[in-house]
């Protein structure tokens, strides 16, 4: 069984080499921008595991049909290292370690309440309803992602990541003043 479980995961690994490798490709070539890039990506890693978790909530006992459709949302979910993951490079260089740590810290939020909304309706009630609850609502989350990643996403790089140089001499200017004054008044 722990060879079963481990599968899923390594298609994700495999799948997630061989879609960025892709997309790199067609990049370079100028077939797509990194903003579409990106955006099928992330939309291949959300929407797609959603309609397996939606599909996943209707079946009966049917393990293999389960297991297939989780292996297939869970290898999709690869994209999304050739998708939002790797997005705050395209956006701020400068500022990407900041971003990554921001949006890793609000993503991590979910992953500590979850199991604590999953326990909740859950323990008294192991249905399937109450089991397709938790991923109607997971398959919701994901769809949501992907509407407004696909709205709103972008790859190209922002102005607040660019310093203004005007401001920038500015301010030295402004330093060396103060500098030049500091030694005047240290003699």
């Amino acid at each position: 069984i722990t060879v079963y479980s481990s599968f899923p995961f390594f298609t994700l690994w495999l799948y997630s080499l061989l879609l960025s490798a892709y997309q790199s490709k067609l990049t370079r070539r100028k077939s797509i921008t990194v903003t579409t890039a990106r955006k099928i990506s992330t939309f291949l890693a959300s929407a797609i595991p959603a309609v397996c978790l939606v599909a996943v909530s209707f079946l009966q006992c049917q393990e293999g049909l389960i297991f297939a459709l989780m292996g297939i949302g869970t290898t999709l979910m690869g994209g999304m290292f050739s998708g939002f993951l790797s997005n705050h490079i395209d956006i701020a260089p400068r500022f990407a370690g900041t971003l990554m740590g921001i949006t890793n810290t609000v993503a991590t939020i979910p992953g500590i309440i979850v199991p604590i909304i999953v326990g909740q309706l859950t323990k008294t009630n192991h249905t399937r309803e109450q089991w397709g609850i938790i991923l109607n609502s997971a398959a919701a989350f994901l769809i949501l992602e992907a509407i407004v990643y696909t709205v709103f996403g972008s790859g190209q790089e922002q102005p607040w990541n660019k310093p203004n140089v005007a401001n920038v001499s500015k301010d030295k200017e402004h330093e060396d003043a103060a500098e030049d004054g500091d030694e005047d008044t240290n003699m």
